[in-house]
């Protein structure tokens, strides 16, 4: 029997009363905090965003409230973004009785017309609540720039807009270009980051299944086999029948086949990386780990999934479902013949390769690393997307190189000066320019970069000799080979990219990585210095 709906449009909230408060109390403040809500998949955020959109609705603190699903027909640039975000202000007030914002909705509205009529409602003490769902999708998909979150950090510092955003990750892990990471959009929002469902959470499902008697061990059972998870504990109760619930009857209804459960739980333990993987199965294994001994990243990723628990100075397993499922994979992936002995497999798999050799690698630079393992998430499902960062991938990485080769000041040294102008007839046309103005300092056009970075490492056919301090030939090889994917990526001319193209790049990626830590300035000598 069904008495919890799970994947319905429209689920009503149950439990999180705490959770569900602290944003109402906060929306109805005098002075509101934008609110940026952050928590894993099946957490129920948008189940936790309709219940305040109703709430404030019945109350008389805002004009309107608007509630847009960013997740769907995604704005990919800042005048689409502009032009959404007033349609669906125009349609909230029409919905409210009101065609104050009519004007809004016309072809070309502008960020200008927004700000004009924030500022209006601001003069009459009006005020609209705007909750955005899925915010992950546009700051992952969008080619967005400063000047758009700049803009909106304008309009929100208005008494008459306040925003409530909901995110899988921290709005400011999620963003991909450096400038728009400076920007001051992102400290505006207060954050608050769902946990999994505590035991008095759980406790207000069993009430609202007034057929089922609990004992207090069938309810820690149930905590047990499900670490708090919305849906999980939605579909053991699902499978319980009405009467007497002790550690048996869960047991029972937790290892009962349930198609929509296993499909949850794919779905959790694909969000996880490769070592975070591991780690859960160890854990699974030997019971509880100290803490001390697993790694910081992926232990953390773990207790925010709801997936482990911290039990004093020991770490131990929390979701026996997840776990469970996670023995019967382990079972399949032991050999490298089941791993990527066909393609299917191949695909499959791949991306939990690349991810366990990233975490091989000393992360020396945190902007670029996340650029590479968010990459590595859309592997394979959606090889396009995979490599939509490159251009940020290769602009950090070439900063990473001119600030380790020359300091503070991206100006080539006299040394390589000197040097290349000796043989001024072979010099690559940027250099060349560089020359012709005398102005040596580091252009910020990559693909005039790239032939610098090819003399500075002595691959130029005419500059054999190394004038590089770290950076060595295998990283402008990868960076190169990377900027030709940039460009293909950027000019598909409607050619989509294969899976396995896509893996490629992302291999490089990472080795691109590896490369830049063994030069890293900070473990080793300079190349062609005195290791000794």
């Amino acid at each position: 029997m069904s008495r919890f709906p799970i994947f319905e449009k429209q689920v009503p909230r149950i439990g999180r009363e705490r959770d569900f408060q602290r944003i109402c109390d906060n929306l109805l403040k005098r002075t509101p905090q934008h609110v940026s809500l952050v928590a894993p998949r099946f957490f129920g955020k948008s189940v936790l965003l309709a219940a305040v959109a109703e709430k404030m609705r019945s109350s008389s603190d805002f004009e309107c409230v608007i509630e847009w699903d960013l997740g769907h027909n995604t704005p990919q640039t800042d005048e689409e973004f502009i032009a959404e975000m007033c349609k669906w202000i125009a349609e909230g007030f029409r919905a409210s009785g009101k065609d104050d914002a009519d004007y809004l909705t016309g072809n070309g509205a502008t960020f200008e017309d927004l700000k004009e009529f924030i500022d209006l409602l601001g003069g009459e003490q009006r005020r609209i609540l705007m909750l955005w769902d899925g915010f992950d999708r546009p700051l992952r998909e969008g080619q967005f720039s400063r000047n758009l979150w700049d803009n909106l950090r304008e309009l929100a510092m208005q008494s008459s807009l306040v925003l409530v955003t909901a995110s899988r990750q921290r709005l400011g892990d999620l963003i991909r270009d450096g400038d728009s990471v400076t920007s001051e959009f992102w400290q505006i929002f207060e954050v608050m980051r769902l946990k999994a469902l505590d035991e008095k959470d759980i406790q207000v499902f069993i009430d609202h299944a007034s057929d089922l008697k609990f004992s207090r061990g069938g309810l820690t059972e149930l905590v047990n086999w499900t670490g708090g998870i919305p849906p999980l504990v939605a579909s053991v109760l699902n499978g319980l029948p009405a009467g007497p619930v002790d550690n048996e009857s869960i047991n029972r209804a937790a290892g009962g086949s349930d198609e929509q459960r296993e499909d949850t739980i794919r779905t959790l333990l694909d969000d996880l990386t490769a070592p975070g993987k591991e780690l859960l199965q160890a854990l699974s294994e030997r019971g509880k780990l100290p803490v001390s001994e697993t790694p910081f990243e992926e232990r953390n990723d773990l207790l925010e999934n709801g997936l482990i628990k911290s039990e004093g100075e020991k770490l131990a397993a929390s979701c026996r479902l997840v776990a469970r499922s996670l023995d019967q994979q382990g079972s399949n992936i032991s050999l490298q013949s089941r791993l990527f002995g066909d393609w299917d497999a191949y695909r499959e798999n791949i991306r939990s390769l690349l991810e366990l050799r990233l975490g091989q690698v000393n992360c020396f630079d945190d902007r670029l690393f996340k650029l590479v393992g968010r990459s590595l998430e859309a592997l394979p499902e959606d090889p396009d997307l995979c490599l939509s960062d490159l251009t940020h991938v290769v602009q950090q990485a070439l900063q990473v190189i001119w600030r380790r080769e020359f300091g503070d000041e991206p100006r080539i040294s006299q040394d390589c000066i000197t040097s290349w102008t000796e043989n001024s007839g072979a010099l690559p046309r940027p250099i060349l320019e560089m020359m012709n103005r005398d102005d040596w300092t580091i252009p910020a056009d990559p693909s005039k970069q790239l032939p610098i970075l090819q003399l500075l490492t002595g691959s130029h056919y005419a500059f054999t000799e190394s004038k590089a301090r770290f950076v060595g030939k295998d990283t402008y090889v990868l960076l190169n080979a990377l900027h030709s994917f940039r460009n293909r990526n950027q000019h598909a001319g409607g050619q989509s990219m294969h899976e396995g193209v896509a893996a490629s790049a992302l291999l490089l990626c990472v080795e691109l990585l590896a490369c830049l830590d063994r030069e890293s300035i900070d473990r080793h000598e300079p190349i062609g210095g005195d290791a000794g």
